[in-house]
């Protein structure tokens, strides 16, 4: 089994990707509702609920200077202030490798942009999946 550098997964908005990322991870959960009775056993019993999924970001703002294949934290900032934060997301590595990523329909949900004294201009925030997530072959 080989490993895979965690460096090659990014956050895509369709074609585009979302530039000087540092840190980016998938969640992908199921909610459990309780439906243990007494005749259970004495062992919890569920049943599978909602599922859902979301994509949380980070990194240092920059500039991309307008690509068409650069996503910028003030692109997600405008899409959510204009209501049009609805979008087709990725979470996967560039083309070219051999492996898998994931993909659905999303909202961004929020961004934050900081900016501390004497060090970069940083950014964090969070996509929420609307749709299934599905698995994408990378080729």
């Amino acid at each position: 089994m080989a490993v895979i550098n965690g460096t090659a997964y990014a956050v895509w908005n369709g074609t585009e990707r979302l530039w000087s990322c540092k840190n980016a991870s998938l969640k992908v959960d199921v909610d459990l509702p309780d439906v243990t009775t007494k005749e259970s056993g004495g062992w919890a019993a569920h049943i599978n609920g909602l599922r859902f999924w979301s994509i949380d970001f980070d990194g240092v703002y920059e500039d991309a200077g307008g690509s068409a294949v650069l996503m910028t934290p003030a692109e997600i900032l405008a899409a959510i202030i204009a209501r049009t934060a609805d979008a087709e997301v990725a979470f996967k590595p560039a083309s070219g490798t051999t492996t898998t990523g994931w993909k659905g329909n999303a909202t961004f949900k929020n961004i934050t942009i900081g900016g501390d004294m004497e060090t970069g201009i940083t950014f964090s925030g969070s996509i929420v999946g609307n749709a299934p997530l599905t698995v994408v072959a990378i080729a």
